[in-house]
């Protein structure tokens, strides 16, 4: 989840069939599930060579506000995956937003999770789909309304930050512990530009990760190896550079490398900076390398 929503039109996908959706979900919510033999199916070769079964949802959410979601597998041993589709900006059709694909831990570990920021208000279709044809299992579906501790347009530098247990907790190997609380700021950025992002603290070991408007451990979109900062250390400060290739709101998630600490910090975000435009990497090039690192997940 790792790319900001350019112009361009690449993963433009139509929307599921409607007999495909099974409800909406917001904020709040919590919707029970079930993937089996007679659920639709579709072949994405970014989990692997064979038919897959999904649900698909709408979500309904509200620009700015930052949202986690989360699919809990109710056996152990199945693994599923979370896509979020939004609306492209010339509005040809929806193209994928978020994907989640083991941040939420679960009895397997394998439990998808995604935190985004919403660039819109409106409806989001959000498909729950087995990683492989025998993934088939029944699901819960929750969906929470995370804090956004600040929106940074300019430079921004602040010494009373803190994390909180209202906070949402988030899986990532950014944090040593493999989950912390975050606090999450919506970063604006321009295409082609950068900001220098430091985080100091002496109540924890801090850790950060950035990329918009959301992310996971996986890249999934176009061009996404350079929309990423990230840092992490055994010290009380940390510090990253965030290049942004596509103009758009980037979520920043500041966390401890102990589980759950909580404690003050100073988060200073440098004002943007021009940087030369990165190499072009194709959609397809990109779907290719996390295919395969997806199907070795497996192996």
């Amino acid at each position: 989840m790792l790319a900001a929503c350019g112009g361009d039109n690449n993963n433009v996908v139509g929307p599921d069939d409607p007999a495909c959706v099974k409800g909406q979900i917001a904020a709040g919510g919590t919707v029970a599930g079930q993937l089996n033999g007679v659920s639709c199916s579709f072949v994405d070769e970014d989990y692997s060579d064979n038919s897959t079964f999904f649900d698909s949802y709408t979500f309904q959410a509200r620009a700015g506000k930052a949202y986690q979601i989360t699919a809990r597998a109710d056996d152990d041993g199945f693994d599923y995956v979370l896509e979020l589709f939004g609306s492209t900006s010339d509005g040809t059709g929806e193209r994928v937003l978020s994907v989640a694909d083991d941040e939420g831990g679960g009895m397997s570990g394998l439990d998808p999770q995604m935190l985004f920021i919403a660039p819109t208000s409106g409806a989001y279709s959000l498909r729950v789909m087995g990683y492989e044809a025998e993934d088939t299992s029944t699901y819960t579906l929750t969906a929470r309304e995370c804090p956004v501790h600040a929106v940074i347009t300019t430079s921004f530098s602040n010494a009373n930050q803190s994390l909180q247990t209202s906070d949402c907790v988030w899986n990532d190997t950014y944090f040593g512990a493999g989950s912390s609380r975050v606090a999450l700021y919506a970063v604006h950025m321009d295409a082609n530009t950068a900001r220098t992002i430091t985080v100091v603290s002496s109540d924890f070991e801090p850790g950060f990760h950035a990329g918009g408007p959301g992310f996971d451990g996986y890249c999934y979109l176009d061009r996404c190896e350079y929309t990423i900062a990230a840092a992490h250390a055994n010290v009380d400060s940390v510090s990253s550079e965030l290049v942004a290739d596509s103009a758009g709101t980037y979520m920043l998630a500041v966390g401890s490398r102990v589980y759950r600490n909580t404690g003050t910090f100073k988060l200073v975000v440098d004002a943007a900076h021009p940087v030369a435009p990165p190499r072009v990497v194709s959609a397809e090039r990109v779907r290719g390398s996390v295919a395969g690192i997806r199907k070795a997940k497996k192996q």
